[in-house]
C-alpha cells in the first residue's frame, strides 16, 4: 500500500514539473511570436537580429523544459531508492513468499517508471542494474509457490512485461559491456 501512496505522489510532482516545463515553452514560443509579428513593422536589418534573438529564446527555453524533465525524473529516485533497498533478497532455497510479492511489485514499478520516462533510466540502470538483475534471476528460480496460486518465479515473472523487457535490456547491456567493434575503413 505505501508503494502506491509514494508512486501517487511521484506521479504527482512528476506532471507538475511538466507543466511547469511547459508554460516555460509556451512563453518563450509566445515571445517569438510577437517578435515575428513586430518584424513586419521594423526595417529588414533590425528584423534579421530579431529574428535570432527569436530563435535563441526558442533554444533557451526547449534547453529549460528539457533540463526540468530531468530534475523532476531524478527527483523520483528518492522514492524508488527506498522500494528497491527495503526489499529483502529473494533465497530461492529459503523462500519467504510475501518477500518474492514485495520484490516482484519493485521489479515492475521500477520497470514501468523507465518504460513511461518518469524516471531517468540511465541514474536506474547505473544505480540499481546488478540488484535488479539479482532480484530478477533469483525469483526465476523460485520453484512453485502457493502465495502465487501453484506458479513458479518464471510464471511469476511472465505476468510482469515491463519487468521482463527490462531485465532483457540490462542483460544485454551486461553481456556487450566491453564487446570488441571492428574497424570501419575511411572513404
Amino acid at each position: 500500500m505505501n508503494i502506491l501512496i509514494d508512486f501517487e505522489m511521484i506521479k504527482f510532482w512528476t506532471e507538475i514539473g511538466l507543466c511547469l516545463g511547459t508554460v516555460l515553452l509556451a512563453v518563450f514560443t509566445l515571445l517569438l511570436w510577437l517578435s515575428t509579428k513586430k518584424l513586419a513593422n521594423d526595417s529588414d536589418t533590425n528584423a534579421k537580429a530579431q529574428v535570432e534573438e527569436a530563435k535563441r529564446a526558442v533554444q533557451t527555453a526547449q534547453e529549460i523544459h528539457q533540463e526540468q524533465l530531468l530534475l523532476s525524473q531524478r527527483q523520483l529516485l528518492v522514492n524508488l531508492w527506498e522500494c528497491i533497498t527495503s526489499m529483502d533478497p529473494v533465497k530461492p532455497e529459503d523462500l519467504v513468499q510475501p518477500d518474492v510479492r514485495k520484490a516482484v511489485n519493485a521489479l515492475e514499478l521500477i520497470a514501468l517508471c523507465c518504460e513511461g520516462g518518469m524516471i531517468d533510466e540511465s541514474v536506474i540502470k547505473r544505480t540499481f542494474s546488478h540488484i535488479y538483475m539479482r532480484q530478477y534471476e533469483a525469483i526465476s528460480r523460485c520453484p512453485a509457490m502457493d502465495y502465487f496460486g501453484g506458479k513458479d518465479g518464471n510464471a511469476v515473472l511472465a505476468e510482469n512485461g515491463a519487468t521482463q523487457a527490462f531485465y532483457e535490456k540490462l542483460k544485454r547491456e551486461h553481456m556487450d559491456r566491453g564487446k570488441l567493434t571492428t574497424f570501419k575503413e575511411k572513404p
